[in-house]
């Protein structure tokens, strides 16, 4: 992809002649019984910019994920442009673990993705679907989250845009599962 971002797992924008954006979709994201690091310039696992991704399933994995830091979810839709869309379906977490980070984007742009979820972005068509994370035994919901670190976002749902208000991406609900047999 001539000069775009790269999505460690996913789908990102491509470049026809070193400049039209060409929007790209794919399908649906599972990863299974894996350890697994990712390191990008886009989305960690989900969409980049002017691309969309269906529903994201991540199981009895441990994942360490490192995403270039302005304003890229590690999981979920990210944007650079904020004016651009970006769409991801919904994300189910089933007994994993989660190591990521994002980071406040201040050069001008006062943005912060969350870790899981979308960027901060003025647009409305930068969307994440509904967030189902099922914990493991003896896991507790702050237990999942002490280890998404983010500046000024929310480690779970929308990032921030500091310079323009609102951010209008949006994320569904969140919700919590506790262990079940």
């Amino acid at each position: 992809m001539d000069g775009s971002a790269v999505c460690g797992i996913g789908v990102s924008h491509e470049l026809k002649d070193g400049w039209e954006i060409i929007p790209d979709n794919a399908g649906s994201i599972t990863i299974k019984n894996i350890n697994l690091i990712i390191t990008s310039t886009s989305t960690g696992i989900g969409a980049n910019e002017d691309a969309t991704c269906s529903d994201i399933l991540i199981e009895n994995s441990k994942l360490q994920i490192t995403p270039e830091p302005k304003n890229i979810a590690a999981i979920g839709a990210s944007v650079r442009s904020t004016s651009a869309p970006s769409v991801c379906g919904n994300i189910t977490i089933r007994y994993s673990e989660i190591y990521a980070s994002t980071g406040f984007w201040a050069e001008g742009y006062d943005l912060e993705a969350s870790v899981i979820g979308t960027s901060g972005s003025s647009s409305e068509s930068t969307t994440c679907g509904d967030i189902n994370i099922y914990l493991k035994l003896g896991q507790s919901e702050d237990d999942f989250k002490k280890n998404l670190k983010a500046d000024k976002a929310l480690p779970i749902g929308n990032g921030v845009w500091e310079l323009r208000s609102p951010n209008k991406a949006a994320t569904g609900t969140i919700t919590f599962y506790p262990f079940a047999n």
